[in-house]
């Protein structure tokens, strides 16, 4: 199945890079319920195997969706079997099941989309608009609209709340503007690609002020900086330009980013009245470190959480399908605990999890057929921006299913319509 070709020398080196991880377990596992229990163990080996061969993959093959699906959704695994939290549960033969079997369905039918043969499509139309200009267009009533909504409603910037009570940001949109002005923003990721480096600068700064800043959501500013890492590598790998010291820099970079994300969390915490290091007790961390628990927090500890929300009697209902045009189900309607200590991701299972419970993965074939034709149509329409916007949303899994937000996809088909009516720049670089 795998058309990746093992040569004799990586089996060997990555083979004993595996067997040294697992050895580690006892020293890289904190004293918990589950470092002696045997679906921990299995759960730490098998994400720790699948987590490899993605490295393996994109270092060979270069980013794909699979393979960068396989990354983000098994590397969060594996560092939840550490068990750093005092919060987390214990794991059972369920977890085994309900956290491989949908990954795998999704792994299946992406790793097919995309070695579907197929000849390039082109759209030809009689009115083209130059890349550069519609991408001014964009920023500028991106802008324009965030700026009516924070003149309108404020900025939840200047809203600190009560540290007890999880914040929302409903009060801080406008209906219509709102989505409206997100749909740009995400456009402005997906155009990127093909427009000049100037205009690419103010529209991240934009993002960066209005969304990241004056809006607090630090989760925009993970999906630009997570956009543009998968764009950097993919074509640094398709002209031979990745090198030791390019990636030492972007590890630098990524480190730094990391850093700032946490600072910014531990400042707004402050803020509402918490005190300094209240991560670690939110979190129940077993190790003395501010950044660290942050990146556990985020990272890993949704899968402790999706757990919270096993013993809800499923709906047998495709009620997930239906959030592409219509707003999600309520989860805090259920009327039960959402989060552990504020934290309330629960990874992409959750909600075909609630519509089917053990046969969630029926609805997750549903939709990622739906995902897996999006890829093909991408890549036979050579649509760079869009391919790369899927993967960061592929990545992103680990956290939530934003691809079915309604914002999300009604993104995605406007910027395909739009895409074969733009001027672009010859570039043989911008292929796929």
């Amino acid at each position: 199945m795998f058309n990746i070709v093992l040569k004799k020398q990586n089996i060997i080196q990555y083979s004993f890079f595996v067997i040294f991880i697992i050895l580690l377990y006892p020293i890289l596992v904190f004293d918990s319920i589950n470092k002696t229990n045997p679906i921990n163990f299995m759960m730490y080996i098998v994400s720790l195997v699948i987590f490899v061969y993605a490295i393996y993959s994109i270092k060979e093959k270069n980013i794909n969706s699979y393979n960068i699906f396989l990354f983000g959704f098994f590397i969060a695994l594996f560092f939840n079997t550490f068990n750093l939290s005092s919060k987390q549960f214990e794991k059972d033969l369920n977890d085994f099941y309900l956290f491989l079997v949908g990954p795998f369905v999704v792994f299946v039918i992406l790793y097919i989309s995309e070695n579907v043969k197929f000849n390039k499509m082109v759209v030809r139309t009689y009115i083209k608009v130059d890349v550069n200009t519609f991408y001014i267009g964009i920023i500028f009533f991106y802008m324009i609209l965030k700026l009516y909504i924070g003149l309108s409603v404020g900025f939840r910037v200047f809203e600190y709340g009560d540290i007890t009570q999880i914040q929302s940001g409903d009060k801080f949109k406008v209906s219509g503007i709102t989505g409206l002005a997100v749909i740009f923003q995400w456009m402005l990721l997906i155009f990127a690609p093909y427009v000049k480096r100037k205009y690419i600068f103010i529209g991240i700064v934009s993002i960066i002020i209005f969304s990241g800043f004056l809006d607090v959501k630090r989760g925009d500013l993970v999906r630009v900086f997570i956009f543009f890492l998968i764009y950097w590598y993919f074509f640094n790998f398709k002209m031979n330009k990745i090198s030791s010291k390019k990636l030492f820099l972007i590890c630098i970079f990524f480190i730094l980013f990391v850093y700032l994300f946490s600072l910014y969390g531990e400042y707004r915490l402050l803020e509402r009245g918490g005190y300094e290091g209240i991560i670690k007790d939110y979190l129940g961390s077993q190790i003395d470190s501010v950044l660290v628990s942050w990146i556990f927090s985020y990272l890993a500890l949704n899968f402790d959480v999706l757990k919270l929300y096993f013993d809800v009697t499923p709906q047998y209902e495709i009620t997930h399908f239906f959030s592409f045009f219509m707003h999600d189900v309520d989860r805090i309607a259920f009327g039960m605990e959402t989060t552990i200590s504020g934290f309330n991701a629960t990874t992409f299972i959750l909600p075909y999890f609630l519509d089917y419970g053990y046969f969630y993965w029926l609805e997750i074939m549903l939709i990622f057929f739906i995902f897996g034709f999006l890829i093909i149509l991408i890549k036979k329409m050579n649509f760079v921006g869009m391919y790369m916007f899927l993967l960061m949303l592929l990545f992103l899994m680990l956290f939530g299913d934003y691809f079915t937000t309604r914002t999300m996809f009604v993104t995605i088909v406007f910027s395909l319509l739009v895409f074969p009516f733009l001027k672009l720049k010859k570039n043989k670089e911008l292929t796929i």
